[in-house]
Order: C-alpha cells, then structure tokens, then sequence
C-alpha cells in the first residue's frame, strides 16, 4: 500500500484555506459570547452598572451577525469542494486507470474501481473538512480556553490540562487499531465487490445453471464477513466513546467540586463562574469531537490508500511518444515481430507481410493463434520484442497512440453500444459531424430507413436503458461510426461471427462496398470473407 497522502491537495488549497479560516472566526466569535456575558454578570452585580446592558446587547447581535454569514461563507466553500474537488479526483482517477500500464490495468478489478472512483473520492473530501480542518481548530481553541481558566485558577486549570491529554493519548491508540479494523473491513469490502460484479454480468449464465440457490448462500456468506469487519470497528468506536464519558464524568465531578469550594470562599466572580463553566462545557465538547473526528479520519484513511493505488498505477509509457502518424494512402507494412505476454510464456512470431494501398487483407488462424494479438500490436496496444510495423512508411514505434487511432478505424467483434441516442451512439469517438453527415452514413450501411421507423429518429435512445436493436444492426452503428471517421485504414475484428448466415451476408456486403477503394485488415474464419479479400495472411501456419 502506497503512502498515505491527500489527492490533488494543491490544486483546491485557495477554498481549504476559507473553509479553514471561516471556521476559526466562527470558533473565536462563538468564545467571546461567554466572555462578554460574564463581564455584563459582573458589572451588573459588582458595579450596579446596567447600562453596560444596552452596549453588550449591541456586541451580541453584531457576533451573532458575524457569525451567520460566516455560516454562509464557509458552506459555500463547502459546496464547492464537495462539487469540483470530488469531480477533479473522480476525473483524474479514470484517466489513470485507462492510462495505465497493460500489466497494471489488468490487475485492476473492476468492481474495485467502481467504488474507489464513487465513494473513496467523497471520503477524501470528508477527510479534510470534517477531520483534519476540524480536529485541527478544536485543538486550537482547547489550548486557548485551557490558558484562559489557568489565568483564573491554576487547580482548574491542571485539571482541564489532564481531560485533554488523556483524551489525546486515548484517540492516539484507538486511533491505530480502528485504522487497522477500517483496512481489513475495506478488503472485505473491495472483495465483496468484485464478487458482486462478476455475479452480476453471469446472470443469465446463473440462471441457466440453476445456481440461484448457490450463489445467493454465497451472498450471505461473504456479506457477514464484510458486516463482521465494519462490526468490530463500530464496537472499538463505542466501547471508547463509553470511556470517555466515564473520563468526562469523573474529570467533571472533581471540576464542579473545586468550583464549588472557590465560590464558598468568594475567591472567583460569578461572572467568571459562568465563563469557566462555559469554557469548560466547549472543553469536553471539542475533545469529545476530537476523538470521534481522529476515529473517523482513521477509517477514511483507508479509502483514501486505495485511492492513491490507483492514482499510482504506472502509465503506459507508449503514450509518452510525441510523433504524429499522418496516413494519406494507407499501405500497411509488418517486418518479422515477435511479441509475449510475460517473459516465461511462449512468444508469438508473424511473418512479414506487405497490404497495398485500397487492398483488403484477411488475418486467418485457429483460436488463440494470435490473431487479436496482432491487430493490439499494430494499435502500439503491446510493446514489440522485435521487429517493426510501418504505416505509409512510417514507422509506429516512434508515433503517438492517439495520432494513430485517430487514422485508424476500428469495429469489434461484439458490438460497443452505449446507453444514449442513435446519434451518440454514430458519433461516438467523433469530433467532426453535423446531423447530415449522420444521415449521408447511416444511409451508405442501410440504416437509414430503420432508424426512420424508432420513435424520435436520430434523438431515440438505443442500448441497456432504451429500443433494443439486433446484432446485425448494431454492427451497422458501429460501421458507419467508423466510415463517419473517414480514415484510410480499416480493422474488423470477426465483424460476422456472432450473426447467422443471412445477416453476416448483408453486413459484409455492406463493409466491402462503403470501404471500398480502402485498406481492410480482417480476423476471420469466414469462408466468405477469405474469399473476397485479396491477401490471405495465416499467423502461425
């Protein structure tokens, strides 16, 4: 686990440091009402002075004033942490997770993710207002009103002195073992998670199993090891909140007893009676939120790890390069590559192979041969042993990613379609369109006139929470977000395999005549496909 540190602190330390000191003036405010009325007790009893009446009426409705619009202050910082500093983490959390280095981003579990990218970036926040700010001002304001009763009486002094460090060295060791409960509860937590989110993308497949039963029992389970983890932290908790207040108690007792004994013997004035007993109630108070605000921060400090783990992924040191791949005509050269996942795995070999200019070239092989493998390698998605790959002769290895995305077009295997509108949906990875060229694609794929029939046309919302397409027309979508892209250069990743025979005709129909006079690289086992394409490439054959 990485160090402990606070996220992207520096950026947002302008509205921290009004949040802090828009507390402290609220905190002083809050301390001097005390004061003025003890004086007023005083000048009224000792001095028979009841003008003072009307000018300390004045001073409280001035700090009382003060003090609602520094209330006003202060949550308006609040706000706007909780807004733009939870945004700035949530944002940079994700792009360094799809940042991140192959071997990095595969250990990342993505239910993990979720709840770090979710949750973990509040706490974070809360870790400095509700904690670290607050912890930070109560014991301020503890020292000031410690001072002020030892300039009254040294005894009460003493004993106020020995609550707040008792209460310091209890926070202290608690402190320590919650931080350490809080660690194993949020493994358990991180664990359930993943777990969850696997059981939830094999529902059907569950179902299908019959293992409703099973998988439920197995929910229970890993649910009350997590609920006995987050139990022991909340049981710490109370059982030393319950020793604070026997502390408080007893430290009280002997407090109002010296008090008492003071006042029978007329060493102190009523209205300092009624500061130090005022100082002292905001004393026991602020210790007491001491204590619940350290165990707190020690819980959130958790979160806050797991946080930074994934702000500390290794960056993927590929898309460090500045060179700009520019594509005019598309010619797509491989000079004898070699590739492995890890050092004691088997590494892949293909041979050279030269794809002219507006020719189409089909990847065959057997299943795990490395097919997808090398459309990842001539993406950069995976650094190379050896070997080179040229596009329009220029050399990939000393491109940037994104110039090379940019002039390559892309279709999946399986369909990506997100939740949105058709026209989201076409423009999607898109910078440049208006709704004509939308309509000029769609209609190129033959999507035209089924989109015409959905209920608000372009603007229907297709995917998990709208119109259910079919494959074969999902597949259309994500042909004509590639020929909305215009570039010279196409991949198809099996783009037939999961249509049945008459729809994979009409979809490769459709890829052979919009890209025509394009280069094509296709993986498939399509016999259809091997025959149109004009270059056949075996991998390990």
């Amino acid at each position: 686990m990485p160090k402990f540190k606070i996220p992207l602190l520096k950026d947002h330390w302008k509205p921290i440091a009004h949040y802090t000191v828009g507390w402290f003036i609220i905190m002083l405010l809050e301390s001097t009402i005390p004061i003025i009325l003890g004086i007023m007790i005083n000048m009224i009893v000792y001095y028979r002075n009841y003008d003072v009446i009307i000018e300390l009426a004045m001073a409280f409705i001035i700090i009382f004033l003060l003090i609602s619009v520094q209330y006003y202050f202060i949550y308006t910082q609040h706000s706007y942490l909780l807004s733009n500093y939870v945004w700035n983490i949530k944002y940079e959390l994700f792009k360094r997770i799809i940042n991140a280095d192959r071997k990095e981003r595969n250990s990342v579990d993505i239910g993990d993710c979720i709840s770090t990218i979710q949750k973990d970036s509040v706490e974070c926040v809360n870790y400095i207002i509700r904690n670290h700010v607050r912890i930070t001002l109560f014991l301020v304001f503890v020292c000031i009103y410690i001072f002020y009763i030892f300039n009254i009486n040294i005894i009460l002094g003493i004993i106020t002195l020995f609550l707040a460090v008792s209460t310091l060295i209890i926070s202290h060791f608690v402190g320590k073992k919650v931080k350490l409960y809080s660690q194993n509860a949020r493994q358990e937590e991180k664990k359930y998670t993943d777990w969850l989110y696997d059981q939830l993308q094999g529902g059907m497949d569950i179902k299908l199993l019959n293992a409703q039963t099973f998988i439920l029992s197995q929910d229970q389970s890993r649910q009350s090891q997590m609920m006995c983890q987050i139990n022991l932290v909340n049981i710490l908790k109370k059982k030393y909140q319950k020793m604070m207040a026997v502390l408080n108690f007893l430290s009280s007792n002997v407090f109002l007893y010296c008090i008492a004994v003071l006042v029978t013997k007329n060493k102190i004035f009523i209205g300092d009676l009624i500061v130090i007993l005022a100082f002292y109630s905001k004393i026991i108070s602020n210790m007491n939120a001491i204590l619940s605000n350290k165990l707190e921060a020690m819980q959130r400090t958790a979160n806050i790890n797991q946080l930074n783990y994934f702000l500390l992924l290794k960056q993927d040191d590929i898309r460090m390069r500045t060179g700009v791949l520019k594509v005019k005509k598309g010619e797509l050269r491989i000079e004898d590559i070699c590739f492995n996942y890890e050092q004691d795995q088997k590494t892949l070999s293909y041979r050279s192979i030269n794809v002219p200019s507006g020719k189409s070239c089909v990847i065959v092989g057997a299943s795990g041969s490395g097919k997808t493998t090398l459309f990842k390698l001539i993406l950069q998605q995976y650094p190379l042993l050896k070997g080179n790959i040229f596009i329009d002769n220029q050399n990939l290895s000393k491109c940037s990613v994104s110039s090379i995305f940019n002039n390559i077009g892309y279709v999946a295997q399986k369909p990506f379609i997100i939740n949105g509108t058709v026209k989201d949906n076409v423009c999607f990875g898109n910078t440049v369109f208006n709704d004509r060229m939308i309509c000029d694609v769609c209609e190129q794929v033959g999507l035209l006139k089924n989109i015409a029939l959905l209920p608000k046309g372009l603007n229907t919302i297709i995917g998990q929470d709208g119109v259910q397409l079919s494959i074969g027309q999902q597949q259309l979508i994500c042909i004509a977000r590639v020929l909305l892209k215009k570039t010279n250069l196409i991949f198809l990743d099996e783009p037939t395999n999961s249509l049945d025979t008459e729809t994979g005709k009409q979809v490769l129909d459709v890829i052979f005549k919009v890209f025509k006079g394009k280069t094509i690289l296709i993986i498939s086992h399509d016999e259809n496909i091997i025959k149109l394409c004009d270059i056949k490439y075996y991998v390990n054959k």
